[in-house]
């Protein structure tokens, strides 16, 4: 998904994505694990220091930044997410914490890495 946003919130925006359609899915007995790909920098330091930048951002992650995101959404599909998280007393708290945990650096595969995961 293309969005004209400043890269921390298109990441924010990714990853709320990415738990929403986890919970759809486990919603419907369905087994699978969060995956976001980001494009590929044209240096591999370029993309080293992005995704050291990703995990930092996931980190520090915390409901107000969650909260930004909602409030600047403007795609049906994130109004749908935030839609679901509320019906479903998912708070942005909670949402943060589950994102910490699913996106932590030893659940992330880099493919800038040669060892195998």
């Amino acid at each position: 998904m293309k969005a004209d946003m400043e890269q921390n919130d298109r990441i924010l925006q990714a990853l709320i994505l990415s738990q929403y359609r986890l919970k759809i899915a486990e919603q419907n007995k369905i087994f699978c694990k969060p995956v976001i790909l980001f494009k590929a920098q044209k240096t591999v330091a370029e993309s080293e220091a992005n995704l050291e930048n990703f995990n930092k951002l996931v980190k520090e992650l915390k409901a107000e930044q969650i909260q930004n995101i909602k409030n600047k959404a403007n795609s049906e599909i994130v109004l749908m997410a935030f839609k679901f998280f509320e019906e479903n007393k998912i708070s942005l708290e909670s949402l943060a914490n589950e994102l910490k945990d699913d996106f932590a650096p030893e659940n992330c595969v880099s493919a800038n890495d040669d060892s195998e995961a």
